[in-house]
């Protein structure tokens, strides 16, 4: 899915003095449904046994118009089974989803995250199944503010504070293309070998930052399960991924959640000749796929807003407004390794051919500086037995607990999580089944802050009095420069020009109780 519409430009120099600002708001875990009825077609055996079915989401393509946000994507179910004859099969269809979600609010750019939170497969017959999937959906837009205008401070003195509001960019990269062999096989020919299921799946492990975006790393998992005969193959490998994507500005405090979405795969078996071109065929193995790469840059833009403000020699009214923002401590994207060991059961176990691992029930707590992310992982295996025939379906359910650190997190903060398996690795021994798999944890930490900023600055008449009037004043505990100057009308800078020998602070905000006395002359 595309994420340059309406792609968003940074507004580099909107904040040195207040003015517009651009700022993330998120809405997050809408649900959605899809569901299909599938009647297998007349070349496929009746199902004997359920062995076990997943779905995966394909994003495919994201519309923005007024205030609405509209996702489109399918939702592929794969069901492995037993057929009337014991043998192996899987049976894959697809489903459209669709879902629009009305803003109350006008946005400059959205992004958004898919994912299928829950599969159900029901067999309603024998060669009908009925499938149903519920999909969460996060989206992001950005948002344009006014701060302050600016203009009304133009002739003003000011007292400012610096901020920083969380902002995001949502950049995409080309799709591309790969074509890699997973495997030769020697002395079988491909109109020997039986296709029972094939897919891919991309992950972005490493981010590295440039002069004009970041390079992303990773890989493409590659694998698929072959018959040959009565024997059941499972062929796998893993293809890097590189790419480039541009995102203009770069700062230090960047944080950058990248993302790598297989869009489509197919597979071929033709015949070789092997390498040493003795003549000898052999069995080619090549997976096509096409790999779809983006990353959100999340960031702090710093602004100046003008916390207090008088007109020299007037009299002027000021109205304060409190203005609400969030700012963002930190992020975490990491991998993490789990490790599950269930029993094996009393099937006798030849081989595991089928995995796939899935994750439900993420929940996130923040304390003090520590996030706590929980989750249950849920892996889900196809093993044979020592007869061709015999398949058995095996499920692990663990939960999991992990931690991070982030400077300045409290339990107000807001936090952001999503949490995506892979690299499933099983094995089993005479008692036990082990299963080590690495999940990716993207989290997003903010904090709600409030600034009392002045709101409007409005003059009335200029003092009178005589042109030249020397005040002697006597300083008390709470005084700053700046509430003396205010107090006066006049600017901070001439009086510590007519006191230098009291040496005074440069700093509006220090106290100058420490002075005694100090001279103003307006």
């Amino acid at each position: 899915m595309s994420n340059n519409d309406n792609e968003m430009k940074i507004n580099s120099d909107a904040g040195s003095d207040g003015g517009s600002f651009r700022k993330e708001e998120r809405v997050c875990g809408v649900r959605g449904e899809c569901s299909r009825d599938f009647v297998l077609p007349d070349y496929m055996g009746d199902i004997k046994r359920l062995l076990k079915y997943s779905a995966s989401l394909t994003p495919c393509n994201k519309f923005l118009s007024g205030r609405d946000v509209s996702l489109l994507g399918i939702v592929t179910f794969k069901v492995l089974y037993l057929d009337g004859e014991d043998r192996l099969t899987e049976a894959s269809f697809t489903s459209d989803f669709e879902h629009t979600e009305k803003m109350s609010y006008d946005f400059i750019d959205a992004g958004a995250e898919m994912r299928v939170q829950s599969v159900a497969v029901r067999l309603a017959g024998p060669r009908k199944i009925s499938a149903k999937a519920s999909v969460a959906t996060d989206i992001y837009t950005v948002t344009e503010g006014e701060l302050q205008d600016c203009r009304m401070f133009e002739s003003a003195e000011t007292k400012k504070t610096k901020i920083k509001i969380h902002s995001a960019e949502y950049c995409g990269g080309s799709e591309r293309e790969y074509a890699e062999e997973i495997d030769r096989l020697a002395d079988i020919l491909a109109d020997e070998i039986e296709v029972i299921k094939y897919d891919a799946v991309a992950h972005i492990d490493s981010v590295y930052p440039t002069d004009s975006g970041v390079n992303l790393s990773g890989y493409a998992d590659a694998f698929c399960l072959l018959r040959v005969g009565d024997e059941i193959m499972r062929l796998e490998k893993r293809i890097p991924i590189e790419e480039g994507i541009e995102t203009g500005k770069y700062g230090t405090d960047n944080e950058y959640h990248p993302k790598a979405t297989v869009t489509g795969v197919t597979l071929n078996v033709n015949n070789a000749t092997d390498e040493k071109d003795t003549g000898e065929c052999a069995a080619s193995v090549v997976m096509n796929m096409s790999v779809e790469c983006g990353v959100t840059r999340h960031y702090n833009e710093e602004y100046d807003v003008v916390t207090d403000a008088f007109l020299e020699g007037r009299e002027c009214s000021v109205e304060y407004r409190d203005f609400a923002y969030r700012e963002m401590l930190g992020s975490v994207c990491e991998k993490a390794k789990i490790s599950m060991v269930a029993p094996r059961g009393e099937e006798v176990l030849h081989g595991i051919f089928d995995w796939d691992a899935a994750v439900r029930n993420v929940k996130c707590e923040a304390g003090e500086s520590e996030m706590k992310i929980s989750c249950d992982l849920c892996v889900t295996l196809a093993a044979k037995g020592l007869e061709a025939e015999d398949c058995y379906p095996k499920k692990i359910e663990e939960p999991i607990s992990l931690s991070y650190k982030i400077n300045g997190l409290n339990e107000s903060s807001e936090i952001s999580v999503s949490v995506v398996p892979c690299e499933v690795s099983p094995s089993f021994d005479s008692e036990k089944i082990y299963v080590e798999c690495y999940i990716l944890v993207r989290a997003l930490a903010e904090a709600t802050k409030c600034e009392r900023i002045v709101f409007t600055l409005a003059s009335g008449e200029e003092e009178r009095g005589c042109e030249r009037c020397v005040h002697v004043y006597y300083t008390e505990r709470e005084d700053t420069l700046w509430s003396v100057a205010k107090k006066y009308r006049i600017s901070p800078a001439k009086i510590v020009k007519q006191n230098l020998s009291a040496a005074l602070p440069e700093n509006m905000e220090n106290n100058i109780s420490s002075v005694p006395k100090i001279i103003i002359v307006k």
